[in-house]
């Protein structure tokens, strides 16, 4: 859900690890987590702040550390604002009654299919697909706690861009279904 994509948004802290990368002279880096950025506050709909990570990312690109010493300290407050602005709607929004209860029940063969599914599109690496497909399982209700885990972790993850840790959950589900069986 849009809400699940909000809250990754805000657990991922993706300010603090570019500030993190700026303060140790890490461009390389630096210039990888202002792209997450940029995409991440472009999927969730922070315009102003996606534009803004975009031009540092390409600085960075440029190695053009003088333009990112002077423009860097913008991004604190932009990525701020968009933190409180979603922090402020998700306080007021109220959990669904039985929102847990609307998930479906599947079995294994089911959610065998599905994971098969995820991995081969985590490989393609497509962003929309991956996060469509995490967010259609995260609807899924499996009967054991540690692969219901899994998958919201693979929703985080997709949100997040981080196709490598999605892949390796998606892994550990085939290998718990497969011991299952």
């Amino acid at each position: 859900t849009y809400c699940g994509l909000l809250e990754t948004f805000i657990d991922s802290d993706s300010y603090n690890e570019a500030n993190r990368f700026y303060l140790e002279n890490d461009i390389d880096n630096y210039k990888i987590t202002v792209h997450g950025l940029k995409s991440a506050a472009n999927y969730i709909g922070a315009s102003k702040l996606s534009a803004y990570a975009k031009m540092l990312e390409m600085y960075a690109k440029d190695n053009d550390a003088k333009s990112i010493d002077r423009d860097h300290p913008g991004l604190k407050p932009l990525y701020d604002e968009v933190a409180d602005s979603i922090e402020e709607f998700l306080r007021g929004r109220m959990p669904e009654s039985g929102e847990e209860e609307k998930k479906v029940d599947i079995g294994r063969d089911e959610l065998a299919g599905h994971t098969e599914e995820l991995i081969s599109l985590i490989e393609d690496m497509d962003l929309d697909a991956v996060s469509r497909k995490a967010e259609e399982m995260a609807g899924m209700k499996y009967d054991d706690e540690k692969i219901n885990e899994l998958i919201s972790g693979i929703v985080k993850d997709a949100a997040n861009f981080d196709f490598e840790e999605a892949g390796l959950k998606a892994q550990n589900i085939k290998s718990l279904l497969t011991q299952q069986n």
